[in-house]
């Protein structure tokens, strides 16, 4: 589902297919100042790009106070408001990226069983992006309906597509089982899709600056997995948020009861500049 209007969002046909694509959610004058945030926290620029150089930072937004408006931002909380059954609260699951994309078919959560695929409602993603299709190249791939279902032909195919990719360095060119939609993505364009479903980035050509953010409700499993498969994952340097980012999480409605259950050390560290 791909919407010129924010306000136009249809809760059945988004949990069905399982992402929506917001063109333009972002004013202009918030992508250039989060580009140039992203340029500057990096220590990279366009020019970056064609010296293969990327830049990833794990639990960005949380640990980076110039980023936390990104999520409480009102539009895309009317957004979550829509979609799910209660509240929306921010899960902490988050990204930097600069000219970094993640090629291949994955799902953001750990999926035990089929009980999780059975889930109606899941924990939620949120990608921004800071350029255009005409600079970046920029696709990005999702599997229809694989948050719900994914048949044992699906997982062949799968497997076998990452074979080829891991021993070529190149995307499938054909798909059987598979219907993957290729959406086109410009700079202020906000993809929101369930955790559950599988996605891959595509290559790119050019630039690119994107930023990460996850969200749920309480009194919901999946949720709540989201949360601890943050800090299962000790590779990926996941800390408790800071009472700063607590503060603010609270004031603006948005604290998940699962941020507040852990207690795993002290604080992060704020980066005011």
């Amino acid at each position: 589902m791909v919407r010129e209007n924010y306000m136009i969002i249809d809760k059945d046909l988004f949990w069905r297919d399982g992402f929506v694509l917001v063109k333009g959610l972002l004013s202009t004058d918030d992508t250039r100042n989060y580009k140039e945030l992203l340029v500057k926290l990096s220590g990279l620029s366009d020019e970056s790009y064609y010296d293969d150089k990327t830049w990833v930072e794990s639990d960005g937004v949380s640990k980076n106070k110039d980023f936390w408006p990104l999520i409480y931002n009102e539009k895309l909380l009317n957004i979550m408001r829509k979609l799910l059954r209660s509240a929306p609260r921010y899960l902490q699951y988050s990204d930097l990226h600069v000219h970094y994309g993640s090629v291949g078919w994955h799902r953001d959560i750990r999926c035990d069983s089929d009980l999780d695929l059975n889930e109606k409602i899941g924990a939620l993603r949120v990608a921004f992006y800071f350029q255009t299709y005409e600079e970046s190249g920029f696709k990005m791939g999702v599997i229809p309906g694989t948050h719900h279902s994914t048949s044992l032909l699906n997982k062949l195919e799968i497997k076998a597509w990452s074979l080829y990719r891991k021993f070529t360095h190149k995307l499938p060119f054909g798909y059987v089982t598979l219907r993957p939609e290729w959406l086109q993505i410009d700079s202020g364009d906000c993809l929101i899709f369930d955790s559950r479903l599988l996605h891959s980035g595509g290559y790119i050509s050019g630039p690119k600056y994107s930023i990460y953010a996850g969200y749920g409700e309480d009194n919901n499993r999946l949720s709540k997995r989201q949360v601890e498969y943050l800090h299962e994952r000790k590779d990926l340097g996941y800390e408790e948020c800071s009472d700063g980012l607590k503060k603010v999480l609270t004031e603006k409605d948005v604290m998940s009861e699962y941020i507040l259950e852990r207690s795993i050390g002290s604080p992060k560290n704020i980066i005011e500049d």
